[in-house]
């Protein structure tokens, strides 16, 4: 049984890789059982990352990695970053805004909209 055939339900899961973890096996089986685990995650985990990393385009590595799986996920617009700085983001629509300010404790207020963040350090 390899990690795809794993059920949810724990008490159908009695051997791993074909060591018995039933109850009265032997104990050196749960010690092979953990590392048969372990080995068994790696590899999936690998052709999980294996499939992301050989997409063809976005959409096939957000589905390879598990991205957006519920139906109402989804992307809007573009985003796109030259240069340093950060993206801002408002999940109200009114704030019209959205720039960054850094000054110092001496600065006036930098005219600020709702919106935009205002960081002063001393």
């Amino acid at each position: 049984m390899s990690f795809s055939d794993w059920s949810q339900n724990a008490d159908s899961n009695s051997n791993i890789g074909g060591i018995s973890i039933a109850e009265g096996c032997p104990p050196g089986n749960l010690n092979n059982a953990l590392r048969e685990i372990m080995a068994e995650m790696r590899s999936a985990i690998n052709q999980a990352m294996d499939t992301a990393l050989s997409s063809a385009d976005m959409a096939s590595f957000r589905q390879a990695i598990g991205a957006l799986a519920n139906s109402g996920d989804t992307i809007d617009g573009v985003l796109r970053r030259k240069g340093q700085g950060v993206f801002p983001y408002f999940a109200d629509g009114s704030f019209s805004g959205g720039r960054i300010y850094v000054t110092n404790s001496q600065a006036a207020d930098p005219t600020s909209q709702p919106g935009d963040i205002w960081l002063v350090y001393v």
